[in-house]
């Protein structure tokens, strides 16, 4: 075991960190990476999927590779699930993602990303499966707010520190008051971010979540603005245009 670790560690620290200048294959597989995931093609998402996993198989010390493997995996789970029969598809999707990012969490320990990220999947696990808060939830909080110390601007941290709050009770620390503020820092962060570098993902995420938000506290002129904010990133957002935006406008009466 320690061999195998000692191996890994020379592998993973042989190769640029999370944010360095990525290769031309690499900066292409990543911007076909975002694009699936904003136009929904879940196909080409596992198409990349299986690309990716052939690299981390030829190369077990690629962070990149299984960061980027792990985003499609988490991708995939989320346009699965309107599908009532896609639960182990959408667990076998996680489940791969988790195990590829704490892959890279055991060697580097101050992977702000996939720090971020695994607290996000272990969220989403709990989400399949209510019985896993036990184990997953103390992990999850604890992912983030390791996240959080190492790198407290990252507009991803924010991000998930507010889909935790807004997936937890008030009593247990979320809350709906909790979720607003810190999905309000990730949006304002993600607006004033300079950097191109991957990753770069989830200005999209937080206005769409940042939207919920306001509609459940009835602030529905807020709501809507922060809908068409997102819709003005990415038109062809399904979830926004025919989901959220029609539940709103239903609601507002």
């Amino acid at each position: 075991m320690l061999k195998k670790a000692l191996s890994l560690t020379l592998l993973f620290t042989a190769l640029p960190a999370l944010g360095q200048p990525p290769t031309l294959q690499t900066e292409a597989i990543e911007t076909r990476l975002e694009h699936a995931s904003r136009k929904g093609l879940t196909s080409e998402l596992r198409e990349l999927a299986a690309s990716l996993r052939l690299e981390v198989e030829e190369d077990p010390g690629n962070r990149a590779a299984r960061y980027n493997l792990a985003y499609a995996s988490w991708r995939i789970c989320q346009q699965l699930m309107p599908e009532v029969d896609a639960a182990e598809q959408r667990d076998a999707a996680l489940t791969e993602a988790r195990g590829q990012l704490e892959a890279i969490v055991e060697i580097d320990g101050k992977d702000v990303e996939a720090l971020s990220l695994l607290s996000a999947v272990l969220g989403q696990l709990i989400g399949e499966s209510s019985i896993r808060g036990m184990t997953l939830g103390p992990r999850a909080g604890a992912y983030i707010s390791k996240a959080a110390r190492l790198d407290p601007d990252n507009p991803r941290v924010a991000l998930q520190q507010g889909v935790s709050a807004f997936h937890t009770p008030g009593l247990f620390g979320g809350g709906l008051d909790k979720s607003r503020t810190s999905l309000e820092r990730a949006a304002l962060l993600f607006a004033q971010q300079e950097t191109t570098s991957w990753p770069d993902w989830g200005e999209i995420d937080a206005l769409t979540w940042l939207g919920q938000v306001y509609a459940k506290q009835g602030l529905i002129e807020e709501a809507r603005a922060t809908y068409q904010r997102a819709l003005a990133l990415e038109p062809d957002s399904g979830w926004v245009r025919y989901v959220l935006l029609p539940q709103l406008e239903r609601e507002a009466g």
